[in-house]
């Protein structure tokens, strides 16, 4: 009758569905959905917080002198939880990933890329500008409209050191917006 749940604990049920080609084959593909409940603690009991389904789509192509590799993955996240402090937002996330491996020359030259992409969520970032010593600083104020308040759209990168009073400083805030990226990495290695 005394005992509750303490509230750093944590649990999940998650199950999948997949479908996938044999490992010999030339072309190998995989196709996978999983469900997935996360559990929080709330008045002392564990209750299901947040539902998920992902969705994984990929496939790779070998042979000697090249591999070819592509991910795919869709998640639709919703929250179960109603009046709580422990209520997260819903969101969907996309990301997609592409592998490319070629070998030349009897591997004396390599060639790899790899890019990515994808959507997801970031708590906002607000920022200040707070004064340093002459030279010390990275921004300059100049008062645009003449108001004599230091409006954030005043400040701008210095150039000269003498300008140099203010750094810019980003603080993390409580409200969370659609992010987006992407990234492209490529390598030649050249060998004997």
């Amino acid at each position: 009758g005394t005992d509750s749940v303490i509230a750093t604990v944590m649990n999940f049920d998650e199950h999948q569905l997949f479908i996938k080609n044999s490992d010999s084959a030339s072309i190998q593909f995989h196709a996978k959905h999983s469900f997935r409940y996360d559990y929080l603690p709330v008045d002392g009991f564990t209750k299901r917080a947040s539902r998920s389904h992902t969705t994984e789509i990929g496939f790779e192509k070998s042979s000697s002198t090249n591999q070819l590799a592509f991910n795919f993955t869709y998640r639709d996240l919703k929250s179960l939880l109603l009046d709580t402090d422990k209520r997260i937002e819903g969101e969907q996330t996309l990301m997609g990933r592409v592998d490319w491996n070629a070998y030349w020359f009897q591997r004396a030259i390599r060639s790899e890329l790899t890019f990515f992409t994808f959507t997801g969520r970031e708590l906002k970032r607000a920022f200040v500008y707070l004064p340093m010593a002459i030279g010390k600083g990275t921004h300059t104020w100049r008062d645009d409209n003449k108001d004599g308040i230091q409006d954030l759209n005043e400040f701008y990168e210095a150039i000269n050191p003498d300008e140099k009073m203010y750094v810019k400083i980003a603080i993390p805030t409580n409200e969370y917006v659609s992010a987006y990226g992407s990234n492209m990495t490529y390598r030649l290695t050249l060998g004997a």
